[in-house]
């Protein structure tokens, strides 16, 4: 058959349009139809809802940020309640704090006083000092870090100035500050103060808090990339901030006049979604500024995504489209070639090798279907032949059996007319009858356990017969063994092989035992003669054999159970042979229940 021409010089041009659109629709629209929807709904629905989910993770992670703040600052009030409830140490610290000098009876109650703020400031790594001052003549305070402090002698006294310009309306108040523990200090420690005055005797509670501790917190709850956390005092002066300078832009007053807690806010051509929290203990605000380029990363990249895989789908698309065009017409074109070839009587193509669409499918059986109709009359007669030779066989395999028990009975009726009464040939005829009838019926069949051992002691009888009681078999199993299903004819073979190549060969009488035992989804039979045995070579030849699958003249029946044993239950299944020679011979056989 000549080479298909290319498609452009069969194909008009109205046809190779209408398969190319055609194969392009059905490649490109079940592809871009779902990859569109998917891009649509995802971008859809990010964008309906990462403002919510961004507004409830701000207000999750601000409350966050409040709590652990007013957690900070708690211990202003557990130390106040011990100038509040115990009046003693008001009583005993504003005499040491207006008396230059220190007696003992001070010097003890005063380190009573320090260490309750010992207790705090040393324990937490977050405060870094407590001050407690009342009015007095020594202008004195307590320090927990130093004791007792003149302000003379003390680098941070900004606190004092502020305490006295304090509103006497105002109780709490906080403010930035830096503290230098020595004059040469650069840059100092930033805190973060917090003034509680103390009632009735004029005098204030000072807390100092590090600025980095609160500044971690705030770094800790900026979750989305360029997002800014601001801290802003009871006067709306900020306190601490984790970006400050990059949002300098933004008019800080409006956004902290604003009613709602979370809105969008542009400043500087850029537009911010911004969530505002109020701690309602400090007096404090605390604003979350997030650019919504950040906010709708995901949605652009959504976008993209969804617009590359539509570029790219299309793309193969119009490939693939122009490979499958050019390829189902060269297949119409063969399909042609055949059925011309075939209607003039020209030799066709060999079958192809493989099949690997429906133009092969059909090509394929278009050749087997004039291949069969040429060789159609031998097929016929040849079939007609196996057919009679089949029928015989049956028929033959129906004959024997009846046959042989026929003539078994018939000898059984004429060994009674010699003796009048049954006798021993009586008795084996019957043994062997049972064990014909038991082997020909249902070869395929499985049978439980206790019909394969009730026809193996037919079996035995018979060769006690002729052996004349030289060998005894013990049988050794669980009565719940016996409603196991087995393969037919197991022990017969090998109790023959015991008999034929062990006892019959061994001087005086021998034994033969058959262990059956249950072990999980296992049935273990092991027979064990105490025969001549087996040599080493010999057994080695029948172990290589048992691995080879052929037809042997020795040993058939042992041979035959393996086969059958590998049929029945698998590769892994079957005989299993140890022996040594004088002193016998052991078969395992292992098959699932």
């Amino acid at each position: 058959m000549s080479q298909p021409m290319k498609l452009s010089h069969f194909l008009p041009s109205f046809f190779t349009r209408k398969l190319f659109i055609k194969n392009l629709l059905l490649l490109l629209l079940p592809l871009l139809i779902p990859l569109a929807i998917l891009g649509s709904m995802s971008i859809l629905i990010t964008q309906n809802y990462v403002k919510e989910d961004i507004n409830n993770n701000n207000l999750k992670l601000i409350q966050q940020v409040i709590d652990n703040i007013e957690l900070t600052f708690s211990d202003l009030d557990s130390l106040s309640l011990i100038f509040k409830e115990y009046p003693d140490v008001i009583t005993r610290l504003k005499p040491i704090l207006n008396n230059p000098t220190v007696s003992l009876d001070d010097l003890a109650a005063l380190n009573l006083i320090k260490s309750y703020l010992g207790a705090s400031a040393n324990a937490k790594s977050y405060i870094h000092s407590i001050y407690v001052y009342y009015n007095n003549g020594a202008d004195q305070y307590l320090s927990s870090n130093d004791g007792i402090v003149t302000f003379a002698n003390s680098l941070d006294t900004e606190w004092y100035g502020h305490f006295l310009k304090a509103d006497n309306q105002t109780n709490i108040w906080t403010e930035p500050r830096v503290i230098k523990k020595y004059e040469f200090e650069e840059k100092g420690t930033p805190v973060i103060t917090m003034y509680k005055k103390l009632f009735p005797i004029d005098g204030v509670l000072v807390l100092n808090i590090r600025s980095d501790a609160i500044q971690k917190v705030l770094s800790n709850a900026a979750a989305m990339p360029g997002q800014y956390n601001i801290i802003f005092d009871e006067h709306n002066h900020p306190l601490l901030s984790d970006g400050l300078a990059a949002l300098s832009d933004i008019r800080f007053e409006e956004l902290l006049s604003s009613q709602h807690n979370f809105f969008t806010w542009k400043s500087g051509g850029k537009d911010y979604m911004v969530t505002k929290q109020v701690s309602k203990r400090l007096d404090w605000t605390v604003l979350s500024i997030v650019p919504q380029e950040s906010i709708y990363k995901i949605p652009f990249q959504l976008s993209t995504l969804s617009l590359s895989l539509c570029a790219v789908s299309f793309i193969l698309g119009l490939i693939l489209t122009f490979f499958f065009t050019v390829r189902n017409y060269n297949h119409i074109f063969s399909i042609v070639s055949i059925l011309d070839s075939a209607e003039k009587g020209n030799p066709l193509p060999s079958l192809p090798n493989r099949i690997n669409d429906e133009y092969g499918y059909i090509i394929h059986n278009i050749l087997k279907t004039f291949i069969e109709q040429s060789y159609l009359k031998f097929q016929l007669s040849e079939r007609k032949y196996k057919q009679k030779t089949l029928e015989l066989l049956a028929l033959q395999s129906q004959i024997n059996p009846h046959l042989l028990y026929n003539t078994l009975n018939a000898i059984y009726w004429e060994v009674m007319k010699f003796t009048g009464k049954p006798n021993q040939a009586n008795y084996m005829i019957e043994h062997l009858t049972d064990i014909l009838q038991y082997s020909l019926s249902d070869p395929e069949q499985n049978v439980i356990l206790a019909k394969e051992v009730k026809y193996t002691e037919s079996y035995i009888q018979i060769q006690k017969f002729r052996y004349q009681d030289k060998f005894d078999v013990r049988w050794e199993y669980d009565e719940e063994v016996l409603a196991l299903p087995v393969t037919k004819l197991i022990f017969q073979p090998l109790i023959e092989n015991c008999i034929y190549h062990g006892i019959n060969e061994k001087e005086g009488k021998s034994g033969i035992k058959i262990k059956i035992a249950r072990t999980g989804s296992l049935l273990n039979i092991t027979v064990i003669d105490n025969g001549v045995g087996i040599t080493p070579d010999k057994l080695l030849q029948i172990r290589d054999k048992l691995q080879k699958d052929g037809e042997y003249t020795d040993h058939i029946g042992l041979y035959n159970t393996n086969k059958r044993l590998k049929l029945n239950y698998g590769d892994t299944y079957g005989l299993n042979i140890r022996s040594k020679r004088s002193l016998g011979t052991i078969v395992y056989i292992t098959i699932p229940i």
